[in-house]
């Protein structure tokens, strides 16, 4: 696609879950990739455990605070990509990402006599 447009991809999204062990290769390898190909990297988090497994209730979870230390731990470390090399905001160095919170979309319920579904995040 670069040679078609003429120039790098602007953005490069890519899928992380709630997983402390995988954070150093997101913060090291990944962001710092995206960044040194001239990307902004999108980071769409889903809210799953380490397994990849969408747990059931995870919404009560967070509520809980059960994932507030990965929580504290993910915004520590992004904070400190984000300032750059010199980890100070407002220099030359700073880079830029974009976070979204990816949620999962599962069907309910469906009727194959009524042909209706029903949809919902969780």
């Amino acid at each position: 696609m670069s040679s078609w447009i003429g120039r790098g991809t602007p953005v490069t999204l890519f899928y992380t879950e709630w997983c402390g062990p995988g954070l150093n290769y997101l913060i090291d390898v990944q962001l710092n990739n995206i960044w040194h190909n001239n990307s902004i990297p999108i980071i769409s988090w889903e809210i799953r455990d380490c397994r990849g497994d969408y747990q059931p209730g995870i919404i009560k979870l967070v509520n809980n605070h059960t994932f507030d230390p990965y929580l504290n731990q993910f915004s520590d470390r992004l904070k400190a990509w984000l300032a750059g090399n010199d980890s100070i905001y407002g220099t030359d160095d700073d880079r830029r990402a974009y976070l979204r919170l990816g949620m999962k979309y599962e069907a309910k319920a469906c009727s194959n006599r009524k042909k209706t579904c029903q949809f919902g995040f969780i």
